[in-house]
């Protein structure tokens, strides 16, 4: 279920009569709808009230502080590296793999990002919640090819592009370039998309972002879109375009050299596009 204002959540539980219900996360995102964080929180958490009052079962990540709070109901199945986690998770990185382990079974997939292990630890419980096998759950995940804008790798040329454009919070943002500058060693350049929906934390949040990775090691970040591109910047190596389609005529990718390239930002910009361009 998705949503934009508090209110929405509920509607939908009262729609779907779900059994059983996870969230995510709470991110800084759709704060102009929600009317700041405190509104995300209390506008997801209308899955937990749902189900709490419904006798459903709440797949609660054990590892979230902000989820063991909003967490009233007495029938939680728990998962995470947490001792005491019903489903506890050792995670681990092999190589382009993430890798898990969960009362002797072995799971893994070829799908990037860190910031990933909680939502497959998330689906494995899923899976096991529902007695689906755990080869039954290890064959679903290796077979998993990311296709949509999301946490893609593609080889473009000599280069290497992190694909991750579906769309962007400040704390996907965040996520994402700390995954990129944790794991890729060299050469690495980002292009960073405007996160929508902000409201009147806009300007401030794309601010936190400039900040964040101004003394980062990169050799270059591209800003796409009118809020990055009136941000304050004291580096070189920041250049703005205020559109996908303007950064195509400046910068062309065949330019670059074995480059790993991190392009993130809002649907809307169509940041994707500046691949086939």
């Amino acid at each position: 279920m998705g949503a934009n204002h508090i209110g929405e959540i509920k509607a939908l539980c009262e729609i779907a009569m779900p059994d059983f219900g996870l969230i995510t996360n709470y991110g800084y995102a759709h704060l102009e709808g929600f009317g700041g964080f405190e509104g995300v929180i209390k506008g997801k958490s209308e899955m937990f009230e749902y189900l709490t009052q419904n006798y459903g079962h709440i797949i609660l990540n054990n590892d979230d502080k902000i989820q063991i709070k909003n967490c009233k109901g007495d029938l939680a199945v728990t998962f995470g590296e947490k001792e005491g986690s019903e489903f506890l998770f050792k995670y681990k990185k092999e190589q382009k793999f993430l890798s898990f382990e969960n009362n002797g079974d072995k799971y893994s997939c070829e799908i990037y990002g860190d910031y990933n292990f909680t939502n497959i630890a998330a689906s494995i419980t899923i899976g096991k919640f529902l007695d689906i096998s755990s080869s039954d759950i290890q064959k679903g995940l290796i077979s998993f090819k990311n296709d949509s804008n999301r946490s893609e790798i593609l080889d473009y040329g000599s280069n290497k592009i992190y694909l991750d454009a579906y769309n962007a919070n400040p704390t996907s943002m965040k996520a994402a370039i700390l995954n990129f500058e944790n794991n890729i060693t060299e050469n690495k350049i980002l292009i960073l998309g405007d996160m929508y929906e902000l409201g009147d934390f806009s300007n401030n949040e794309h601010q936190n972002i400039i900040d964040f990775i101004e003394d980062k090691d990169f050799m270059k970040v591209y800003l796409v879109g009118d809020i990055f591109y009136n941000c304050k910047t004291k580096s070189k190596y920041f250049e703005r375009f205020k559109s996908a389609e303007e950064m195509s005529k400046s910068v062309i990718f065949q330019d670059f050299n074995s480059t790993n390239i991190l392009i993130k930002g809002s649907r809307g910009l169509g940041l994707e596009n500046l691949i086939t361009s």
